[in-house]
């Protein structure tokens, strides 16, 4: 019955460890070992433009394996008819990233 309740303890351990050190490595202020979904603003124009756009592109991460999308910011502007940039978020929604089962970052480009 001891050994079961260590190896628990130090699996959830080690989980915590990889969570935390994955957060790190990806450069986002939260993570969720199990879900995650949060908006961060990334980026902001230097003048008052109004946000009547709204453009969306997304990338996307499975079992730590596979990687996949666009992200390009100034293509994606141009095919939403956006010549200027108001603001940038970031939404990231994840689960179980920190084990890499699923990741996704999409970039919402609002402007005129």
């Amino acid at each position: 019955m001891k050994i079961k309740k260590w190896a628990t303890l130090a699996i959830l351990t080690v989980g915590l460890v990889v969570g935390v050190a994955s957060a790190a490595a990806a450069g986002t202020a939260s993570i969720g070992g199990i879900y995650t979904e949060i908006v961060q603003p990334q980026a902001v124009g230097g003048a008052q433009i109004t946000t009547a756009k709204r453009v969306e592109v997304s990338t996307y991460g499975i079992l730590g394996m596979l990687a996949f999308g666009d992200a390009n910011l100034e293509l994606a502007a141009r095919r939403g008819g956006i010549t200027k940039i108001s603001h940038i978020e970031k939404k990231t929604f994840g689960i179980l990233q920190a084990y890499g089962l699923f990741r996704q970052e999409t970039f919402i480009i609002y402007g005129e």
